[in-house]
C-alpha cells in the first residue's frame, strides 16, 4: 500500500480506524445511465465528473492517512428508490494513492464497462435513492461509509441546449424538449403518494402520472415545451370518451399566472390544534391548462397552444410547460 497524508477531522477516532467517504455525490439520471456527478450527464465532463469515495486511516499521530489499492463497491440503502437487486448495477473500482476510488468507466478499445447505474425509475420526490459506499480491507472485513444524499432516477433524461427526451405511454408518446440549456428528466408513474385530481378531465391514463424536472429549479426555471400525441387505440380504450375536457391536468407550487386551486396532493393536511387553523402537507395549486395567448405563450405556462388531429383518429396536443418539476395528468 501506499500512503498519503489527508486531513480529515475527526476528534473521536481511534488510530487504526477506517473512514469510507462519499466525496462526490451521485446525482440525477435516467433509467441504465451512468450515475455521475452532474445530473442528467452519463459523460462525466461536467464540473464535478464522476462519483468518488475516499478510504482514510486515523494515524497514532498527525493527520489520517490514505489507503490505496483498495476495492470498493456500493450497496442500495435500504428502502431506498424502487429499485430490486436485478437492477441495480455496480462494478467495483480500486482506490489510487490518494485513497479516492472513482466510478468512470473502464475501456479496452472501443468496449467500456458501466461501473454504476440503476434500470428501475423511481417516484421523484417521494421516495429517493441512496447508496452506501463499502470497501474491502481484507477477505473477512468491509467498513461502511455514511449513506449518500438522495438522488432520482428519470425514465428517459438529456443534458443541453434545447435537448428533448420521450416517452411512450400506451401507444402514444410525450415529447419535451427545454427552452434552456439544462438537465431533463422525464418519468411516467404509476400513481402512488403524490395525485393530482381536476374534475372536467377526462383521463386517457387514468392511473398514471407523468413527471418531469429541469436542473434550474431556481426561482424562475425556463419553460418545457410539450407534444403529447395521444393514440386513436388509447383515446378509444377510455370509457365514455369525449364526454369531459381532454387535455393537461397541472400541480404548480404556487397558483401560477391561471390562479390554480389548493390541493392536498398525498392526504397529509392536517388541522394545527394550537390555532385550529388548516396546514397544508405537500400541497400544489392544480388545474387544466388553458389555451395559451397569441403572443409571449411560454410566459404563461402551463397552456396549450394547439390541439389538432393526426389524420388517424389520434390526436396532437402542443403546448408550454413550465420548468423545474410539476407534476401531470393526462
Amino acid at each position: 500500500m501506499a500512503f498519503i497524508g489527508f486531513v480529515v477531522p475527526g476528534a473521536s477516532a481511534a488510530p487504526g480506524d477506517i473512514h469510507v467517504d462519499i466525496v462526490q455525490q451521485p446525482t440525477d439520471t435516467s433509467v441504465s445511465a451512468l450515475i455521475t456527478g452532474d445530473p442528467f450527464d452519463p459523460t462525466g465532463a461536467g464540473d464535478n465528473g464522476f462519483v468518488q469515495v475516499k478510504v482514510t486511516e486515523e494515524a497514532f499521530e498527525g493527520p489520517p492517512i490514505a489507503v490505496a489499492d483498495t476495492p470498493v463497491t456500493f450497496e442500495l440503502a435500504v428502502g431506498s428508490g424502487l429499485a430490486t437487486s436485478d437492477s441495480f448495477n455496480v462494478q467495483t473500482r480500486y482506490t489510487n494513492v490518494d485513497g479516492i476510488a472513482t466510478f468512470e468507466p473502464f475501456c479496452e478499445g472501443s468496449e467500456c464497462d458501466d461501473p454504476l447505474s440503476i434500470g428501475d425509475a423511481n417516484q421523484p420526490f417521494t421516495t429517493a435513492y441512496k447508496l452506501i459506499p463499502v470497501a474491502t480491507l481484507d477477505s473477512e472485513t468491509t467498513v461502511s461509509g455514511d449513506p449518500s444524499a438522495g438522488f432520482d432516477i428519470w425514465g428517459a433524461g438529456c443534458k443541453g441546449n434545447g435537448c428533448n427526451v420521450n416517452l411512450t405511454p400506451g401507444t402514444s408518446s410525450d415529447t419535451y424538449t427545454t427552452s434552456e440549456n439544462v438537465g431533463m428528466g422525464a418519468s411516467l408513474l404509476s400513481l402512488g403518494g403524490t395525485n393530482i385530481v381536476c374534475p372536467t378531465q377526462q383521463l386517457i391514463f387514468s392511473t398514471n402520472l407523468f413527471f418531469h424536472a429541469t436542473t434550474n429549479n431556481g426561482p424562475n426555471p425556463g419553460p418545457v415545451f410539450l407534444v403529447s400525441h395521444i393514440s386513436a387505440a388509447d383515446r378509444k380504450a377510455v370509457a365514455n370518451n369525449g364526454n369531459k375536457v381532454m387535455g393537461w391536468c397541472v400541480g404548480l407550487k404556487s397558483k401560477g399566472p391561471w390562479n390554480f386551486v389548493r390541493q392536498d396532493t398525498n392526504g397529509d393536511a392536517v388541522t394545527d390544534p394550537n390555532s385550529g387553523t388548516w396546514v397544508p402537507g405537500s400541497d400544489l395549486w392544480v388545474g387544466m391548462a388553458p389555451k395559451c395567448p397569441s403572443k409571449n405563450a411560454s410566459s404563461k405556462a402551463p397552456c396549450i397552444v394547439s390541439q389538432t388531429g393526426d389524420g388517424v383518429g389520434g390526436t396532437f396536443i402542443r403546448g408550454w410547460l413550465p420548468g423545474g418539476d410539476p407534476p401531470r395528468r393526462t
